[in-house]
């Protein structure tokens, strides 16, 4: 086999590759918070998003519209891939000092905690001023990832202007 087939064989695989992965991975940011129409489990949405860089794996935090609420997604990065103990958790929120804690739901499938909030909530608020957040589920020995918050005003406004 030549040279040339083996490195045009490699191209074509990883060109391959790159458009199957998930929008959510392609439009990811680690130093801004997007939005973006993204295919997600119920049909295309649009969805603000942000990740905070990790060793292995990036921690992603993700709001979407759900009808008149929204849903925050904190795709949390666990040792070994093992499930939290508690499926059910408080998960903090620090934002420049301040604290806000919300109760969010492990799904397992996703590897994300979840919650419904209204669009009016204090934890929007909270994620769209001020510079960073550090995240953490309060039952769990977890890794803290810290989020920056820079474009999050923008990207979540543009999300909750279209929940209905």
């Amino acid at each position: 086999m030549s040279k040339s087939f083996c490195l045009a064989a490699i191209v074509t695989s990883l060109a391959i590759a790159t458009l199957a992965m998930p929008a959510t991975a392609q439009n990811q940011s680690c130093d801004r918070w997007t939005a973006a129409v993204e295919q997600r489990e119920e049909g295309k949405a649009l969805t603000a998003s942000v990740c905070a860089p990790g060793k292995d794996r990036d921690s992603v935090l993700e709001i979407v519209c759900h009808g008149r609420e929204v849903n925050i997604r904190y795709l949390v990065i666990i040792k070994n891939d093992a499930e939290p103990k508690f499926s059910k958790q408080p998960i903090e929120f620090k934002v420049d000092g301040d604290v806000g804690e919300v109760s969010m739901a492990y799904e397992a499938m996703d590897g994300a905690f979840a919650g419904y909030f209204p669009t009016t909530s204090p934890l929007l608020t909270m994620l769209m001023s001020g510079k960073s957040v550090a995240v953490s589920a309060t039952r769990e020995r977890l890794r803290v990832p810290v989020f920056t918050l820079k474009g999050s005003r923008k990207a979540i406004s543009r999300v909750i202007s279209t929940c209905r």
